[in-house]
């Protein structure tokens, strides 16, 4: 199978920038997060005990209590949304000047990708939606509307455009103190990366071995995005709050290395 991005791409890259502030996602994300009361609740709601969890979540195998392996595993879990993600990642680096900054873009588009779809369960779940709710969600997710295949219906939204590293600058400008979150998480997602070079940007991380796809610790950011709209968190293999879960991820990941394969 070919694995050369699609010739829409380049075209997509060259064409002016997509929705933008025409985007319906961000206007529900401004309404809902665009004053300083609003983003106020993204700390709140991704504090200590959470991001432990969701790290442990994250960072676990199926063996450990159904983790996503460190975000490799999520094209299990969620086969077509992962595709998905990865085409807007690949966008994104036909679009960028360098790999830096596109994924730096990437894990803003994944943050308030997870922070609507939060809103969206939310809404649907009458203000109320569990972390295992969100996963069944994101496993029979299906693009039913995509038979030509073009980037406008993949992400009809404009996730992958620019406004949403934007929108999210401007929510630190808000207020600062949200880049001590984003950067917690980053520092969870670089442990799937090589440790020959930790970034200082909470949005940079060490290019995989495929330079062609992002790297697939950046997917905790829809998920801490999720909760940071108030999904709560805990699924029925992974308890939220947990007792002694950093020392289980920790021997888990001694026990892949040691088999050199990934458990699935």
């Amino acid at each position: 199978m070919n694995s050369e991005p699609d010739e829409n791409f380049e075209k997509e890259a060259n064409e002016a920038r997509e929705v933008d502030e025409k985007s319906s996602a961000l206007a529900a994300l401004q309404v809902r997060f665009g004053t300083r009361d609003g983003v106020s609740m993204i700390p709140e709601r991704l504090g200590p005990q959470e991001i432990q969890w969701l790290g442990c979540w994250f960072m676990s195998c199926g063996r450990c209590g159904s983790g996503c392996g460190g975000g490799e595993a999520l094209e299990f879990i969620a086969p077509i949304f992962d595709s998905k993600l990865d085409l807007w990642g690949r966008k994104q680096l036909a679009m960028a000047s360098s790999r830096r900054s596109a994924i730096e873009a990437f894990s803003a588009t994944l943050f308030a990708h997870g922070l609507h779809a939060g809103l969206e369960l939310r809404k649907e779940a009458k203000d109320s939606a569990t972390f295992d709710e969100l996963l069944e969600v994101l496993g029979h997710y299906n693009h039913a509307d995509c038979s030509e295949g073009t980037m406008d219906q993949i992400d009809p939204t404009g996730f992958s455009s620019t406004w949403p590293q934007r929108w999210l600058e401007k929510l630190q400008k808000l207020y600062p103190s949200l880049l001590l979150t984003l950067n917690a998480l980053r520092r969870i997602a670089v442990v799937k990366q090589s440790s020959a070079e930790v970034p200082q940007h909470p949005f940079q991380l060490s290019p995989p071995r495929e330079n062609r796809t992002m790297p697939v610790g950046l997917r905790i950011f829809f998920f801490a995005g999720a909760i940071a709209a108030g999904v709560t968190p805990g699924c029925s293999g992974m308890p939220f709050p947990f007792e002694c879960a950093p020392a289980q991820v920790k021997g888990c990941e001694e026990e892949n290395a040691e088999e050199n394969e990934i458990p699935f």
